[in-house]
């Protein structure tokens, strides 16, 4: 087993071994799913996000970065990329694809053990993206604080966690708390998706550990949907600035 962790907020157990060992195993067939409405809508979202910001030239932290989907986007906007994520089959993923289909961009990939203590200096980045990532981590609180130090002033934080108020999430996990019971748990990753958020709650969070939120945007299963609310979709996605 891995090693056994658990939060103030939440006191369920979260085995960090695990949560790499499960992304591990879904590599070769990660960016599959980038196919789909509601993993591309996460690319859509970013777009948004990043619409009134200047890129070009800029230095951005893709934290969590999966198959570099997310950092190859970044990139092609004129963004230098630091890519790092916790799966080693991931990282290699990412850069196969990236000799394949964008050698020229500028993105670095690297496998580091946690991202609440990260190899760059203080005030390294003019962006950090942190997409679907602190649900799987020991401490949130901590990544933030990481976060905050790596990243420079008026920097952008753009990151993505699951809505507490969702009925599709709710939903999912009724599934899986009755599959599991049956010995067939579904769907698996509820095994180490651990924390949820309200928009109002990761506000709070985000503000705690010095950062100002100035934009939350709501999706996730239902696509690319026009009632974009807590309710309805399952992640919410905030940009925040380090004052």
């Amino acid at each position: 087993m891995g090693n056994f962790f658990a939060s103030v907020d939440n006191p369920k157990p979260i085995i960090v071994d695990d949560a790499v060992r499960f992304h591990n195993e879904l590599a070769r067939k990660w960016e599959e799913k980038y196919n789909k409405d509601s993993f591309a809508e996460r690319q859509r979202v970013l777009s948004e996000c990043l619409h009134d910001i200047g890129l070009v030239a800029t230095t951005w932290l893709d934290a969590g970065c999966g198959t570099g989907t997310l950092s190859r986007l970044l990139a092609r906007k004129g963004c230098t990329v630091e890519a790092v994520d916790g799966a080693p089959e991931m990282v290699s993923v990412a850069r196969t694809l990236h000799h394949q289909v964008s050698g020229s961009l500028r993105i670095d990939y690297r496998v580091v053990s946690t991202i609440e203590k990260l190899p760059f200096s203080d005030n390294y980045f003019d962006g950090i993206l942190c997409s679907s990532v602190l649900e799987y981590v020991r401490n949130p609180a901590a990544c933030l604080v990481e976060f905050r130090r790596v990243l420079k002033s008026q920097g952008t934080l753009l990151v993505s966690v699951p809505s507490a108020y969702s009925i599709v999430r709710m939903f999912l996990k009724l599934a899986y708390r009755c599959t599991a019971a049956l010995g067939r748990p579904w769907p698996e990753y509820f095994s180490i998706s651990t924390h949820e958020y309200s928009a109002g709650g990761f506000t709070k969070l985000l503000l705690s550990q010095g950062f100002q939120a100035d934009k939350v945007v709501c999706f996730g299963m239902l696509g690319h949907s026009l009632l974009r609310n807590p309710f309805l979709n399952s992640l919410l996605m905030f940009r925040a600035t380090k004052p």
